[in-house]
């Protein structure tokens, strides 16, 4: 405000008149000071308008820049919302078969448990049925010269009371078709 004004507010106009009323001399003294404040004031505002050009192109590179920062990112984002889309994707299906997974468990405990109970009450009714009994293994008692073709009598005993001797006398092994040895007949069988 000095700069234009001069000290103390003054303008120019008014330094004018005030100068007129002296000589004539300070009239084209004023009008020089006064075009010398103006060519100063004019290099000042180019000074200030270069500055602020240079500013302008300043921020107008720092926004290219962000507009670029800007649009890699939204790419980035929107690639990364068709990640986290596919991934949900894959997430809910792996969920289903999961569900399905565990009632299939669920089913299977379930089975297995019931079959278990339904064995364990089947074997609790069945242990009523007869239980056959040990039998001691049978004695064999050969005679005491060896054989010489003609008979022998081959005695045998059991310590298990009632217990029934099953025999072959071909060598096969006996089953329970096979002939069965009777303690009490009189007629033992020879071999």
């Amino acid at each position: 405000r000095s700069q234009l004004l001069g000290e103390g507010g003054e303008t120019a106009r008014a330094r004018l008149v005030r100068r007129r009323g002296g000589a004539g001399g300070h009239v084209s003294e004023t009008l020089k000071d006064d075009k010398k404040r103006q060519e100063r004031m004019q290099e000042e505002l180019a000074s200030m308008t270069s500055a602020l050009k240079n500013n302008v192109k300043a921020i107008h590179s720092t926004i290219v820049e962000d507009n670029a920062r800007l649009s890699t990112m939204d790419t980035d984002m929107a690639k990364n919302v068709n990640k986290i889309s596919t991934t949900n994707v894959k997430v809910d299906e792996q969920r289903a078969r999961n569900q399905r997974t565990t009632c299939f468990q669920c089913l299977t405990v379930i089975v297995v448990t019931t079959l278990f109970f339904a064995t364990f009450f089947l074997m609790r009714l069945s242990s009523k049925a007869p239980v056959l009994a040990q039998v001691a293994v049978p004695h064999i008692m050969l005679p005491s010269s060896p054989f010489s073709g003609a008979a022998a009598e081959v005695r045998f005993s059991c310590a298990t009371p009632g217990a029934t001797i099953q025999y072959s006398a071909d060598g096969s092994h006996p089953g329970r078709d096979a002939l069965a040895f009777d303690a009490k007949a009189k007629d033992s069988p020879s071999v």
